[in-house]
């Protein structure tokens, strides 16, 4: 859990089911604005996709989540915390307790799987063990854990570049559950993957959801597993919010909103 630095903003009244706050979120470059007002909340083992042409403001959004990139305005409150306020130290502890999964898997390659894994305990694990990699007993167990969760627990002690990029993304996955996060953020994660791995990196991400409880919040190109595997869907289009309802319920005329041209400032 977060330590006293990381204490709930008194500002809002915390409602434990739902995770991630957005309020009016902006961000500008110079004189071209990326983000428009964009306002959501994401809930506790939700499975939100972001669904948006190039250049709508995507992966923007997610960094400004984390303050990757600083928002220009608007607030995100991610369990009652607000972001917006945090100092470095306050910062580095919210980053830990939020897994993320990249289109490019980010591993260390000459490392097995299992060690991977294990780097997603580097937050909790005193200097001396993450220096010596040395891992407590419970922590490879842990990690073992996580690989079993996505259907990787039989490639654990082979090395990452020997793997195909969904066995790699999977992975990725256990390493961001091994974080022992509340919420996973999957910028584009099955970008860049064949067909059938991209269908079952999305079926991993949707269990992790559905089973654990972990709150996914996705963007992706892939309008047919977005609608088949995602519980709810945000569409962007030039910044703005066009599109927010369950998957089920998203129409042909939504999707074309969501892709339309985008429109002069």
């Amino acid at each position: 859990m977060f330590d006293h630095a990381l204490a709930p903003s008194a500002s809002l009244a915390v409602d434990r089911d739902i995770v991630l706050s957005l309020r009016d979120v902006g961000k500008s470059y110079g004189g071209t604005q990326i983000l428009r007002q964009v306002s959501f909340d994401v809930g506790k083992g939700e499975f939100a996709v972001v669904l948006g042409p190039s250049g709508s403001g995507k992966s923007t959004l997610f960094r400004c989540i984390t303050r990757l990139t600083e928002l220009s305005a608007g607030t995100v409150h991610y369990e009652g915390l607000c972001v917006n306020t945090l100092d470095r130290r306050g910062l580095a502890q919210l980053r830990s307790r939020i897994g993320f999964v990249f289109q490019q898997f980010n591993l260390i390659k000459r490392l097995s799987a299992l060690d991977n894994v294990l780097t997603g305990r580097l937050a909790s694990a005193p200097l001396w063990r993450v220096t010596c990699r040395s891992f407590s007993k419970a922590d490879r167990q842990l990690a073992l854990g996580c690989l079993d969760a996505v259907g990787m627990l039989d490639f654990a002690y082979r090395r990452v570049d020997g793997l195909s990029g969904g066995q790699q993304q999977r992975v990725a996955i256990a390493r961001a559950l091994a974080q022992q996060s509340h919420a996973i953020i999957a910028d584009e994660p099955i970008a860049s993957l064949d067909p059938e791995s991209a269908l079952l990196v999305m079926q991993v991400l949707g269990r992790v959801a559905r089973d654990y409880g972990i709150t996914v919040l996705c963007s992706l190109h892939h309008v047919d597993h977005a609608l088949k595997m995602a519980d709810r869907i945000i569409g962007m289009q030039a910044g703005r919010i066009v599109v927010d309802k369950p998957a089920r319920d998203v129409s042909p005329e939504d999707l074309r909103s969501i892709y339309a041209s985008a429109k002069p400032n």
